[in-house]
């Protein structure tokens, strides 16, 4: 699975929000569905045409893996979802903020992050590096 994968999930919900589709579904929906392992299939039926998972029809081990990533992430969240995901009510919103998380997770990865130096994700301006010895 790669960010293409994930950016293609996130397009195909934020067609279902925009379109007010999905409303209903709780946080607590898509929890319980990502345990099962049965997520995609349970938004198809839920948002009908609004959202098609169709790469995933066309290459099941993306699904697999989509799963799984998210079946990892679930209990690193438990019980702290408003508060660092920023989301209560909304399960559609709730998943979008987990595959966010595991594209930031994977985006880290590729940088040696420090978060008390911003040089260590976007390289400073010559200018402006003595500041940062000061």
């Amino acid at each position: 699975m790669t960010i293409f994968h994930l950016f293609y999930v996130l397009s195909t919900l934020n067609a279902a929000i925009d379109a007010g589709t999905g409303k209903d579904i709780a946080v607590e929906d898509i929890t319980r569905h990502i345990e099962q392992g049965n997520l995609v299939s349970y938004l198809e039926v839920r948002l009908g045409q609004a959202a098609r998972f169709s790469l995933f029809e066309i290459c099941p081990k993306y699904e697999r893996a989509f799963i799984a990533k998210l079946q990892e992430l679930l209990p690193v969240f438990e019980g702290r979802i408003e508060s660092k995901l920023g989301v209560k009510a909304n399960g559609l919103c709730f998943l979008n903020a987990l595959i966010i998380q595991i594209i930031q997770d994977h985006e880290l990865k590729k940088v040696k992050y420090n978060p008390c130096m911003a040089e260590s994700i976007i390289p400073l301006e010559p200018s402006l590096r003595s500041l940062q010895t000061a």
